[in-house]
């Protein structure tokens, strides 16, 4: 098959070989791998699947390689813009929004449409409403006819997940909270008819499960909330993926304390959330506001704690 030649050059640039080092490691002559990056000589299969495990790029992703340049550069930026809305840096976000669409991958209906579903993310100044409106034009996109009702009928694709997801967390906003629950409850229950990958669904799931505990407890639902935390959890474990680990324990100590359940269980699950918290290096996450209903009874707790005293005075700042 022939392979974007400039592509191919591009790419081992920036994993910093050589053409020497390139050729070495496929084990052919440095002669063979110039003529192949000059002129895309046919290669077979497999030889390209090591092209690509050497760069650092993932074998299942081999069609980037027919890819042009221009395109190339616009899905590089594409993922970044994934990652990027995951850690909410609005700055960077925008940028890149402004290079994808620059590029001629914008044309694509999927890149299109995630553009269209990060434009209403990073838009603090759309009320609930519009933003609804907005995300339902844009899951329109690949579910023309689409049906709030029928939502365990369609084999969701990455961005309506995370559309859907969205527009569950606007509902919520606007009090329409057995709405919202609805839709998180749906996607989560077909989880095994959505068409993601393995590594999308690690991403996806146990950020649904975390909202969704969220939102049951907000929604004084705590027995369902508790019984998604675990879940959640279980799920993070399945696909290492612990970052969400901190907030849902922390939701679990308010299900546990709100239900009314003995202190020894809410204060375990309440210190675990912190250490955790404290652990990963999310210092934001550990704090309690002043009306918190936990602040006083763990301020009480603290002389009991032993080691987590030294802990709870540097971690949680608020106290």
């Amino acid at each position: 098959m022939k392979i974007n030649q400039e592509l191919l050059k591009q790419i081992r640039d920036e994993g910093g070989l050589t053409q020497e080092e390139m050729a070495e490691k496929l084990h052919m002559s440095v002669r063979n791998y110039q003529r192949m990056e000059k002129d895309g000589n046919t290669i077979d299969m497999w030889r390209f699947i090591e092209i690509m495990e050497l760069l650092g790029k993932r074998s299942e992703d081999y069609w980037m390689m027919f890819l042009e340049t221009e395109e190339y550069k616009g899905y590089d930026a594409y993922k970044q813009l994934k990652k990027t809305l995951s850690n909410e840096d609005v700055r960077e976000a925008t940028g890149l929004i402004k290079e994808i669409e620059s590029k001629p991958l914008i044309e694509r209906p999927f890149i299109k449409q995630f553009i269209m579903y990060a434009k209403v993310v990073i838009a603090n100044e759309l009320m609930p409403k519009q933003a609804i409106e907005k995300l339902v034009e844009t899951i329109q996109i690949s579910i023309k006819e689409f049906d709030e009702d029928k939502i365990s009928e369609y084999k969701l694709t990455y961005n309506e997940i995370f559309i859907l997801g969205s527009m569950s967390a606007h509902l919520f906003e606007m009090g329409e909270h057995d709405r919202a629950i609805a839709i998180s409850k749906t996607i989560i229950e077909n989880k095994d008819n959505i068409r993601v990958t393995d590594i999308d669904k690690s991403h996806t799931l146990p950020w649904l499960m975390s909202g969704l505990a969220w939102k049951l407890g907000n929604a004084n639902r705590h027995k369902e909330a508790l019984k998604t935390c675990k879940d959640a959890i279980s799920i993070s474990h399945e696909y290492g993926k612990f970052g969400n680990i901190p907030e849902l324990t922390y939701y679990m100590a308010i299900s546990h304390y709100k239900l009314g359940e003995e202190e020894a269980i809410w204060k375990t699950c309440l210190v675990r959330a912190y250490h955790c918290a404290h652990a990963m290096g999310k210092s934001e996450l550990a704090k309690i506001n002043n009306h918190h209903p936990l602040r006083g009874l763990l301020k009480k707790s603290r002389i009991q704690l032993g080691f987590w005293t030294f802990l709870l005075k540097n971690v949680i700042i608020e106290l």
